[in-house]
């Protein structure tokens, strides 16, 4: 009970402290959304652990503790067990692991109690969001309630970013990366912010591998834009030198997973898609007739996009995808809006770098499933920053995006 009390008078003095210096939202708001959001973690912790046996929740938690464990045998053999490859990197087995590995200091803080690991995963996730949130409000105040809305309020988000969960790391990881990415170019710090990037690049490639490449084609967008302002490069060398990139990013991705290769994906994608189709109720599933081949996933990638940015549908699927609707119609209605205001849009290399991670994931995740509920589960990792996307009216103030960053 101590031990429980002195993590939540840590947790809520370094809240205070935050709440006390920040000046973007009053403390009520900031307390009240802070709150939220653990409190989120709980509730969906609760219902798991009570309800889902044999949940990722559960096992992920196990493989904390089994990791922290190693302690008992000395904090050398902990380390070196850090340190090895246990599993290869294409198994299941070595990502579920990995997050372990990740999660074992909290573990040990906290004497592996369940409810603890899940506040401070909730808690830094919340942290993450807030210090984005503001980093993406100092660009122009025009951004501050889209960005609110999608780094404070969505449920899916709040469902399944705010527990024991990968993609609870794996969102915290790309905000870190964002936030890294702001600061970078008026810091005297760039070797540190670099290493950093690419430090939470490889944990993000160990925990769920297929993020990463989408994110570092993103990243490449970031630097062409640097490039070509600092190079002075002409629009033709600057497309063929991101062709060139891009090219290069898909080879490498193929010779570091299994997965990743390029004969290999078709197969993947559709040995998941089927698997989990199989495993749900049919009253929740959705349709994409793809098979193992490029041609059928390029045939069909219109469709997997529109699923994977507008679905589900109001009343689609099964009574609990009821917040996922309201979702969908928020986005439906905001990329209508700035679909027919798109003449008014200044397209930069920042919102560019937005949309190909969007896009590539939107078009690749709905392909490795067949369920509502887990597509929303995966698409958390993008879906904030598309929420964003549609919801800034479209404004002259949107030149300051392109003025600090692109």
């Amino acid at each position: 009970m101590i031990l429980f009390l002195f993590h939540i008078l840590f947790i809520g003095s370094i809240l205070l402290a935050i709440s006390k210096t920040q000046r973007e939202l009053t403390p009520l708001t900031f307390w009240s959304l802070g709150l939220l959001k653990i409190g989120s973690g709980l509730i969906v912790a609760y219902v798991f652990m009570a309800y889902q046996d044999g949940s990722d929740t559960k096992f992920l938690y196990e493989q904390s503790v089994l990791v922290a464990g190693k302690v008992k045998s000395g904090w050398s053999e902990y380390f070196g067990f850090l340190l090895d490859s246990q599993f290869p990197s294409f198994k299941s087995e070595s990502r579920n692991l990995f997050f372990g590995k990740i999660l074992s200091p909290v573990a040990l803080a906290t004497r592996n109690n369940f409810w603890l690991i899940t506040i401070y995963l909730a808690f830094g996730n919340f942290l993450c969001g807030f210090f984005l949130f503001q980093n993406i409000i100092s660009l122009s105040k025009e951004f501050k309630w889209p960005a609110f809305i999608a780094l404070f309020l969505l449920p899916s988000s709040l469902a399944w970013t705010s527990g024991i969960f990968k993609e609870t790391l794996l969102s915290s990881f790309v905000f870190l990366i964002i936030i890294c990415l702001f600061n970078i170019t008026f810091s005297k710090r760039k070797i540190l912010l670099t290493a950093i990037i690419l430090m939470l690049c490889y944990f993000i490639f160990n925990i769920k591998y297929y993020v990463l490449p989408p994110l570092v084609f993103s990243l490449t967008v970031l630097l062409l834009g640097e490039a070509k302002k600092n190079w002075k490069l002409t629009p033709k060398a600057a497309t063929i030198g991101g062709l060139t990139f891009g090219l290069a990013i898909i080879l490498i991705s193929s010779t570091l997973q299994h997965h990743l290769s390029l004969s290999r994906i078709p197969y993947s994608l559709f040995d998941n898609f089927n698997a989990i189709s199989e495993r749900s109720s049919h009253q929740n599933t959705f349709t994409l007739n793809f098979e193992a081949s490029w041609w059928s996933i390029l045939y069909y990638s219109p469709l997997s996009i529109f699923t994977g940015l507008f679905r589900p549908f109001p009343f689609e699927g099964s009574a609990t995808n009821v917040l996922y609707w309201f979702e969908s119609l928020f986005a439906i209605v905001f990329f209508a809006y700035s679909f027919f205001n798109i003449k008014r849009w200044q397209l930069t290399y920042a919102i560019l770098a937005l949309v190909v991670f969007i896009v590539t994931l939107a078009l690749f995740l709905p392909m490795s499933t067949g369920n509502f509920g887990t597509m929303a589960r995966y698409r958390v990792i993008y879906w904030p920053f598309f929420i964003f996307l549609v919801s800034i009216i479209p404004k002259h103030d949107i030149v300051s995006f392109r003025q600090r960053i692109g």
